[in-house]
């Protein structure tokens, strides 16, 4: 769920850049932001 002032802002993006999939766009990023944090806190040996 996104508040309005989210929902605006992603309107403004998608027009902006032509995006035509909204769920593909916030997928990915959730995804990417994800793996970039489990990567950056992923254990070392050393």
């Amino acid at each position: 769920m996104l508040n309005d002032a989210e929902v605006r802002a992603l309107d403004r993006y998608c027009e902006q850049f032509h995006v035509t999939n909204r769920s593909k766009l916030i997928r990915e990023a959730v995804i990417r932001t994800i793996l970039q944090k489990m990567d950056e806190n992923s254990p070392t040996l050393f």
